[in-house]
């Protein structure tokens, strides 16, 4: 069941289906699936996500990451490339993401591995050779149009999001971003929109608004719904370090190694070594 957040109001949180898959005594961390329309705004709401977060959580050093799943686009056959360099490649549809690399990405995180995120050339609509390696954050916010599509991804998110903004609203962003940031020309940038945004988001991206758990209308200018957003992300990522300090600790306390003396430990290290200890009694004494 969604939570649509568009007026400030009191939740029950986290309902049940943002915990199933958060193992509190394990270092997993806490991942956030954020989507929406193209120029929905959803790099400003994960910007306002994590500036809040981190302000909440100075004293105790709260990593977070934020990855984008246009990174994962795939490569291009030599084909696609050309039409691509002519906008007349589709890529918002879910064949454009290489899902089997994201999906390889998530399970690194989960497992608690070194996760690499390629970089894409968006002008040139190229991988390149560069990647930027994750390693041990306490929370992973993955941003993307399709991070809801895929039914692996939305099985391994905590957390869904999904930023709900006006389609006229979306299109002016849009124009501004690609003709200011790309150089794109309007007629090329409203030819794209007709040809292959809007048809990709009635037919893949609005459906899969059903499965978030959170709704925020107007995007980034809800500032209340993101506040209280991240404050209940806050209050789950507090609990998850408490629980697994606990952890730890429990698991410390039965360890064998817990009930002997610093001496006898030296002890042992040094024989594993092959070092000789048998003056080591008369030596420490």
């Amino acid at each position: 069941m969604s939570v649509d957040i568009s007026e400030p109001i009191s939740i029950t949180y986290p309902p049940p289906s943002i915990t199933k898959n958060l193992s509190f005594g394990s270092p997993q961390p806490f991942l956030i699936g954020v989507a929406g329309g193209s120029s929905s705004g959803k790099t400003k709401v994960c910007q306002k996500i994590i500036s809040t977060l981190l302000e909440k959580d100075r004293s105790t050093s709260v990593k977070v990451v934020r990855v984008r799943l246009s990174d994962f686009y795939r490569i291009l056959t030599k084909e696609e490339l050309r039409m691509a360099n002519k906008g007349c490649f589709n890529f918002d549809t879910p064949e454009a993401i290489d899902f089997v690399l994201f999906n390889q990405f998530l399970e690194k995180l989960k497992n608690n591995e070194v996760a690499t995120v390629p970089k894409y050339d968006y002008k040139n609509h190229v991988r390149l050779d560069q990647s930027n390696s994750i390693l041990n954050p306490d929370v992973v916010i993955l941003e993307g149009i399709f991070i809801l599509y895929s039914k692996d991804v939305r099985d391994s998110l905590n957390l869904k999001v999904f930023v709900d903004v006006d389609d006229d609203d979306r299109l002016a962003s849009q124009v501004l971003r690609d003709t200011e940031k790309f150089n794109r020309k309007i007629d090329y940038v409203l030819n794209q929109y007709v040809r292959f945004v809007k048809p990709g988001f009635e037919e893949y991206i609005l459906p899969s608004k059903r499965f978030a758990d959170v709704i925020i209308p107007r995007g980034k200018a809800n500032t209340v719904a993101i506040e209280l957003l991240a404050s209940h992300i806050d209050d789950i990522i507090a609990l998850k370090k408490s629980e697994r300090s606990h952890f730890r600790e429990k698991n410390l306390s039965h360890s064998p190694l817990r009930h002997k003396s610093s001496r006898d430990s030296l002890k042992e290290s040094m024989q594993s070594l092959n070092i000789d200890n048998s003056n080591y009694d008369e030596l420490m004494k």
